[in-house]
């Protein structure tokens, strides 16, 4: 990335690099392509070679720019509307309870959410989110992509809720990872530091920014996501 494009960062910017999964985890990290290997150093010497930013670039960290995550290694695989695949039967116990409760959503289905279920599998859902509107609702506009991984333990073990789509919220990672409740933010655990910053100055700055990123992120609304998904 040429340095003319790097864009104006803070010390919040630098410090929340380290809540990064990506940081804490190089398995979270997605493959490069053309990057070169990097070698373990054993001197100071080689460090300048790490300065070439055409083999190494640049990674900006902003509130709403940041290095991507891997993704799941189902999300690419197709989906159909969970309307679709109900009158499927059969499977153990584990499977049987995540069918009724898709055959539950699509009956009393919310009408703000529409659901899409992998071809196949029905432990791994996306789901599309409308935010919604009114001049109280900051995400007011958005849609949002969230995807919802059932993991062998299910129901004993949570569900994996991560959003695609970016979306500032202090119990929801820059990279996605959803924590708590997101109807009431725990802003004494948050999971992004950032924007429970922002939150707690109350100055209208957080409204702003929520609405900002919003407005760039999550302009894509659920009769095109439908088309991309489900067409």
């Amino acid at each position: 990335m040429p340095e003319t494009q790097i864009p104006n960062t803070s010390l919040g910017d630098a410090l929340s690099i380290f809540d990064l999964e990506t940081m804490l985890c190089s398995a979270e990290r997605p493959p490069r392509e053309n990057e070169a290997k990097a070698e373990l150093l054993s001197s100071r010497v080689p460090l300048s070679f790490y300065a070439n930013k055409h083999s190494y670039p640049i990674d900006p960290i902003t509130v709403d720019r940041f290095p991507p995550r891997a993704l799941h290694p189902r999300f690419k695989q197709r989906v159909k509307a969970a309307e679709k695949v109900t009158g499927r039967v059969g499977g153990n116990d584990r499977v049987k309870k995540i069918m009724r409760e898709i055959k539950e959503m699509v009956v009393t289905p919310h009408k703000n959410i529409d659901l899409y279920v992998v071809d196949g599998d029905m432990s791994f859902l996306k789901a599309v989110i409308e935010a919604p509107n009114g001049i109280d609702c900051p995400y007011s506009g958005g849609t949002f992509l969230v995807t919802c991984n059932l993991p062998a333990g299910y129901p004993r073990d949570a569900p994996e809720v991560r959003f695609v789509t970016t979306i500032m919220h202090p119990n929801v990672s820059k990279q996605g990872k959803v924590y708590g409740i997101l109807l009431t933010p725990d802003l004494e655990n948050p999971l992004e530091v950032q924007t429970s910053l922002k939150y707690y100055e109350d100055d209208g700055s957080y409204a702003m920014a929520v609405a900002e990123a919003t407005k760039r992120h999550a302009s894509k609304n659920r009769a095109q996501w439908k088309e991309e998904l489900d067409g």
